[in-house]
């Protein structure tokens, strides 16, 4: 499915009306609220928007949104997956060099409705400061993962749902969501960098976290040159 807006989507919601969305959903009004904030938005253009994740799950933890309502990056064109692919591999390197490490992972759907492992219908790319790999965890878990050139890919996964998971400066991983475990890979990461409280999002929003990476990261992801929008 694919829209240019879902009324009933928060995320679409937020992005083009943005003043209903911070008296809305409590988590944005709280950032509101609390820190004067009203729009967390770091980046955007005519076709993707960058912003601060709820619940973040290390000192910085973005996600990268096409404007356009569909349920994962699988759906998408390829042209626009190549423009996203240049700006997730821009952020990735910013973040990379910064914090020493740069993970960066969709759970991925073809099917709205489906119940998979992510808690968005509106695609979302994680990007997550982690210097460390959850590979051996993925293989503990009999993951069959299967090494693709580039994020374009996607487009040819036909299991309905899907992960899709990079090491920054490796070649991407996909493979088949077979746990149907809500926020699987947030769970691994948090596990894995020590802070098990942070995987469940809707457990713990971390509005101060993510203020203190909207301040931190929003003078240098704004400087993002993307070479579609000149």
């Amino acid at each position: 499915m694919s829209q240019l807006f879902d009324v009933k989507c928060s995320i679409c919601v937020e992005f083009k009306e943005p003043a209903k969305a911070y008296k809305v959903f409590p988590y944005l009004r709280e950032l509101s609220e609390k820190y004067g904030i009203d729009s967390r938005i770091l980046y955007e253009d005519k076709d993707f928007v960058i912003i601060p994740s709820l619940g973040p799950v290390s000192q910085c933890h973005l996600l990268v949104l096409p404007r356009l309502h569909v349920c994962s990056y699988a759906l998408l064109d390829p042209e626009i997956l190549g423009k996203a692919e240049r700006i997730i591999n821009a952020v990735a390197s910013i973040i990379h060099n910064m914090y020493g490490g740069c993970v960066i992972f969709e759970h991925g759907t073809l099917n709205e409705n489906s119940e998979c492992s992510a808690s968005c219908s509106h695609a979302h790319m994680h990007i997550v400061a982690c210097s460390k790999s959850i590979i051996p965890c993925l293989a503990a878990d009999d993951m069959q993962m299967h090494r693709i050139s580039d994020l374009t890919e996607v487009r040819n996964q036909k299991k309905e749902n899907y992960f899709y998971y990079q090491d920054f400066g490796s070649s991407p991983l996909i493979m088949s969501d077979t746990v149907s475990r809500s926020q699987y890979f947030r769970i691994l990461l948090s596990n894995i960098m020590g802070c098990p409280e942070k995987g469940d999002w809707k457990q713990r929003k971390g509005i101060d976290e993510m203020y203190d990476t909207f301040k931190k990261m929003k003078d240098v992801i704004n400087k993002i040159k993307n070479k579609d929008e000149e």
